[in-house]
C-alpha cells in the first residue's frame, strides 16, 4: 500500500478528502503537508488548485512487544539467572518504550503545531485574497463624475481581461444607467449563458453605489445581448408554464440573476392558469412554476 499521497484539487480540504481516501486513512493516521494553498482567482482568472502531500504514520505496535517479552520470562523460569536478567531486559525495555511514547507524543505536538501554522497560512491568504478583492474607500462624486469614473473602471476590468479592442458607451435614462460594451471579442465579455456579463454587472452596480451620492442602477451589455436573452427568458417563462399546466406539477427554472426572475414573474404575473415564486439563496436562487389549484 502507498504511504503517501499528493492530492491536488480546487480547495485544500477537497486536496486532503481526496488525499485521505487515496490512503483509506483518517487525518489522525495521517501526516498533512499543505505545499500550495490554491488561490480562487477573479471571474474566472487566475485561478489555482490547493496540493497537498499526505504521508501514512508509522504505527508501533507496544503491546506485541510487551506480551513477547511476557512469554520468554514464563518460559524461562526453570532457570532463575535467566529470569532475572528477563525482568532486567524486560524493565530496559519498559523504559525504552516509555521514552519512545514520549518521544512519538512530542512528535504528535509537533505536527499538530505545524498543521494549526499552516492552517493559520492558508487563512491568512483567503484573508489577504478577500482584502485584494475589496475597492478602496472612494469620496463620493456627483452623478456624472461618478457616471463617468464607473464606465473608466469597466473598461479598465475589460482590458485587464486580455482585450484590447474595447470601448465602453454610456446612456442614461433618470436613475437608470446603460454601459454598452463594443468588442469584437464579444463572447469573451459576455460569457457561457450571460454570466461573464452579469458578474460585471454586479461589480459595477457595487462600485457604483461607492462612488455616487444618488442611487444609481446600472446595466451593462454587450452586442445587444441583453435585448436577445429577453425575447429568450420570455420564450423560456411561456414553455414553462405550458408544461406547469400540462403535467399538473411545479417545474422548477435553473438558477438566473434577480432581474431575469422578475421578468419572468412579470411575464407570467397575466397568466391565471399558474403562479411563480423564487427559492434558494444567491447566487443558485430559481425560480418555481407552478399550476394553480
Amino acid at each position: 500500500m502507498n504511504e503517501k499521497y499528493t492530492a491536488q484539487a480546487a480547495s485544500q480540504e477537497e486536496a486532503i478528502t481526496k488525499g485521505l481516501n487515496a490512503l483509506g486513512i483518517t487525518r489522525e493516521e495521517a501526516i498533512i503537508t499543505v505545499e500550495e494553498t490554491g488561490k480562487k482567482g477573479f471571474l474566472g482568472f487566475g485561478q489555482k488548485d490547493a496540493v497537498v502531500v499526505i504521508e501514512k504514520r508509522e504505527k508501533i505496535d507496544f503491546v506485541d512487544e510487551f506480551l513477547a517479552d511476557e512469554f520468554d520470562l514464563n518460559s524461562n523460569d526453570k532457570n532463575s539467572e535467566k529470569a532475572k536478567e528477563t525482568v532486567k531486559n524486560k524493565e530496559q525495555k519498559t523504559s525504552e518504550i516509555s521514552e519512545k511514547k514520549v518521544e512519538l507524543q512530542k512528535n504528535k505536538e509537533n505536527k499538530e503545531i505545524e498543521k494549526k501554522k499552516s492552517v493559520a497560512k492558508v487563512e491568512t491568504a483567503k484573508s489577504k485574497d478577500s482584502a485584494d478583492l475589496k475597492e478602496p474607500e472612494a469620496e463620493k462624486l456627483n452623478d456624472e463624475e461618478a457616471i463617468t469614473a464607473v464606465r473608466d473602471y469597466l473598461k479598465e476590468i475589460v482590458l485587464a481581461m486580455g482585450i484590447s479592442d474595447v470601448e465602453v458607451y454610456t446612456s442614461r435614462i433618470k436613475e437608470q444607467v446603460k454601459y454598452d460594451i463594443e468588442t469584437e471579442n464579444a463572447g469573451l465579455v459576455i460569457g457561457r449563458h450571460g454570466k461573464v456579463l452579469n458578474g460585471l454587472q454586479t461589480l459595477i452596480q457595487n462600485h457604483m453605489h461607492q462612488l455616487a451620492e444618488s442611487k444609481i442602477f446600472v446595466r451593462v451589455d454587450a452586442e445587444k445581448y441583453r435585448e436577445r436573452r429577453r425575447s429568450t427568458v420570455e420564450n423560456l417563462a411561456r414553455r414553462t408554464a405550458d408544461r406547469a399546466i400540462k403535467t399538473e406539477r411545479p417545474v422548477k427554472l435553473d438558477p438566473m440573476p434577480a432581474y431575469e426572475r422578475k421578468q419572468i414573474h412579470h411575464y407570467l404575473n397575466g397568466n391565471p392558469k399558474v403562479e411563480t415564486h423564487s427559492e434558494g439563496r444567491e447566487p443558485k436562487r430559481y425560480l418555481v412554476v407552478k399550476p394553480v389549484e
